[in-house]
């Protein structure tokens, strides 16, 4: 199973938390996680590589040269999001042609279930598969009605179709010609440069939780922790801040789920502590150490 992510130096626990909910979910597949990055340090590389290493999962690493990214950057109006975001747009000219499928994951997100169904899943000629995120209108003299608009936290790609559409191109033109259209950085151009050709998701697969959702987490198979509230920094105050702390079990930085902060701050959550903690076993702990893998 090919995997991809674009940390940045401000992520490294939780994309560690995201490397384990991998494994943990998947104990017995072989994993190949491809790291694009452009200015990690060197140490918070040997972190995540090291982390990957101690859990079975094989890491790939690709550094895209800053002076290329950065120009397409700086045009962007500025927000809190980072160089990183905008490596994916390269993906199809720095991944081996041998890598003709895989799946995306932003940093800011846990697996909560076997992904496998995801993975194998037929595209029916389309470049990509994503859970819609409608509601956003600010594309449609682009092409891209509101409620076509997807969430690109989760990407199932087809490499061969995105490099032979040269995906790359078109992204790095739009971000580059529309930066005042690309409110959400790379996901704006990414709908763009794919509309009419992605498969929409079941929602289960991009869960980008809040309090009024909250009571269909048993159902999720990837949380996104999406939005200004993070579970790295305050776990009580996200419906789905459990998981996070369960998956971060195990890994150099494991965060605790503290249950009388959680009764002041959120009565709501409280009251499905219980659910919750019965969640969070049936989920973390249910398997062991990695063993032998099949590839996949």
């Amino acid at each position: 199973m090919n995997i991809l992510i674009a940390p940045d130096n401000d992520v490294i626990a939780p994309t560690c938390v995201l490397l384990n909910s991998l494994r943990l979910n998947h104990p017995d597949i072989d994993i190949v996680v491809y790291l694009l990055w452009c200015d990690l340090t060197a140490e918070n590389r040997k972190h995540i590589e090291d982390y990957a290493a101690t859990i079975g999962l094989t890491v790939v690493s690709y550094r895209l040269d800053p002076v290329r990214v950065r120009p397409i950057f700086n045009r962007i109006p500025p927000t809190d999001l980072t160089i990183s975001c905008l490596l994916r747009c390269f993906a199809g000219e720095i991944l081996p042609e041998s890598v003709g499928r895989i799946v995306y994951l932003d940093t800011d997100l846990v697996v909560a279930a076997p992904i496998t169904e995801l993975y194998d899943t037929r595209l029916k000629g389309n470049i990509a598969a994503a859970v819609l995120n409608p509601g956003h209108a600010h594309l449609e003299t682009h092409g891209v009605g509101e409620d076509a608009y997807f969430n690109s936290g989760v990407l199932l790609i087809d490499l061969d179709l995105w490099r032979q559409n040269d995906v790359d191109r078109q992204l790095q033109s739009f971000l580059t010609s529309h930066p005042e259209s690309c409110r959400y950085f790379d996901q704006c151009a990414l709908n763009v440069a794919l509309r009419g050709k992605v498969l929409a998701l079941d929602n289960r697969w991009n869960v980008m939780g809040s309090l009024k959702d909250a009571s269909h987490f048993t159902s999720v198979s990837i949380i996104h922790y999406s939005g200004d509230v993070k579970p790295w920094r305050n776990p009580e105050s996200h419906p789905y801040g459990i998981f996070y702390c369960n998956y971060s079990k195990g890994t150099p930085w494991p965060q605790r789920y503290r249950y009388k902060l959680l009764r002041q701050s959120n009565p709501f959550i409280f009251r499905t502590r219980t659910i919750f903690k019965k969640a969070g076993r049936r989920l973390t702990g249910q398997f062991g150490r990695p063993s032998a893998r099949k590839h996949r």
